[in-house]
């Protein structure tokens, strides 16, 4: 009996085994096909070419890469050439991922919709989306000081969104390289920057330097994010209730900065936005600043709301402006997000029916404050 119960352990413990075996074989397999599909798609198709490189000493520091299969494929399908932008009234769009589209196909975007929608009412309008994903104010900026002069210009549209005053090095890691001697007015923060941002840096290399999968990379952006809406430091609780305040996935600064007009990242953003305003004026251009909401501020009880900041801006520089937390409360709310679409809860990029949204608006905007005109 106790040979035949040795041997029936036996044989168990085999099948055990084996099953244990062939079950971490499968995940292996599981794991090498998501890691053969990222590597296929990460940047582009069985290649590693990124999506923005640096730019040698130009003032924006970074740009999208005319090499990648992405950004040919968008000029492709819009015709920017020179001899049909000296003829046509031109509205160019200033931003971040937001405007840029990230999250949806590009044609969905709100700057092709707000194209397709003035052309459905005048037949010379171009809508030029200049945006690139990471850019803030300052690049913004340099961006449109930098831009090629043949083309005339009659409309600015900047798209602000609330990560737009974070720490711009744990933005910028879009690139190809390292982004080297940023200038110091690029900070809206400097001594946040010193304090709470390197620290994280430091933590970001070694961690490169440890090199790693894709899937791995894929892996901790998500946590990263994660990690962020985990944290008592993205929440405040007012009148008993717990808000979020995170304005980004890398860092637990407050929006509550925005809500302050006196704070260094509003000087900062003031300071942006007034010299970009009299840049555009000596072209002859007229500049409309777009302010983005996010998801949960779709939440009528939410208590910080840095909008009323922007209209006081706008109303001390006589500025343009829109504000689209209203619109975005009333036509759909967190629908207008794309949600958990890139595999965590996205607070900042539009659905297609959010870019509609803003197109929409922007249109509607621009037509009664009689900005389209014929060149």
């Amino acid at each position: 009996m106790d040979t035949v119960a040795m041997r029936m352990r036996g044989t168990i413990s085999t099948r055990a085994y084996v099953n244990l075996l062939l079950a971490l074989i499968g995940v292996g397999v599981v794991l090498l096909i998501l890691e053969i599909g990222l590597r296929l798609t990460r940047d582009s198709p069985g290649t590693d070419i990124p999506l923005h490189v640096t730019c040698g000493d130009c003032l924006y520091l970074y740009e999208l890469n005319p090499e990648h299969p992405e950004v040919r494929e968008r000029d492709l399908l819009r015709d920017t050439s020179l001899d049909r932008l000296r003829s046509t009234f031109n509205v160019m769009v200033l931003g971040d991922s937001v405007a840029y589209g990230v999250g949806v196909p590009f044609e969905d975007a709100f700057p092709q919709r707000l194209e397709d929608l003035l052309a459905s009412q005048y037949d010379d309008v171009a809508v030029l989306n200049s945006a690139v994903s990471g850019y803030t104010p300052y690049n913004q900026l340099q961006q449109y000081v930098s831009r090629d002069r043949d083309i005339p210009v009659d409309v600015v549209i900047v798209a602000f969104a609330m990560n737009d005053i974070v720490d711009p090095e744990l933005h910028w890691n879009y690139t190809e390289d390292a982004i080297e001697n940023i200038p110091i007015e690029a900070y809206p923060n400097l001594r946040y920057h010193e304090e709470q941002v390197v620290p994280i840096l430091k933590a970001r290399r070694e961690e490169r330097e440890q090199g790693g999968t894709e899937l791995g990379r894929l892996v901790r952006s998500v946590v990263n994010v994660t990690n962020i809406t985990d944290q008592d430091a993205s929440y405040v609780v007012v009148d008993g209730r717990r808000w979020p305040t995170y304005i980004t996935g890398e860092d637990t600064i407050s929006i509550e900065v925005l809500t302050d007009y006196d704070s260094p990242e509003w000087v900062w953003l003031r300071g942006m936005y007034d010299r970009l305003a009299d840049e555009a004026a000596k072209d002859g251009a007229q500049l409309v600043i777009v302010f983005l909401p996010l998801a949960y501020q779709m939440d009528a009880e939410y208590p910080f709301l840095p909008q009323s900041q922007f209209a006081r801006y706008c109303e001390e520089r006589s500025l343009m402006c829109l504000d689209l937390l209203p619109a975005f409360r009333e036509r759909g709310g967190e629908a207008l997000f794309i949600g958990e679409r890139l595999g965590y809860i996205d607070i900042w990029h539009l659905s297609e029916r959010g870019h509609d949204v803003v197109a929409a608006e922007l249109s509607a905007f621009l037509e009664q404050h009689d900005l389209i005109g014929r060149r």
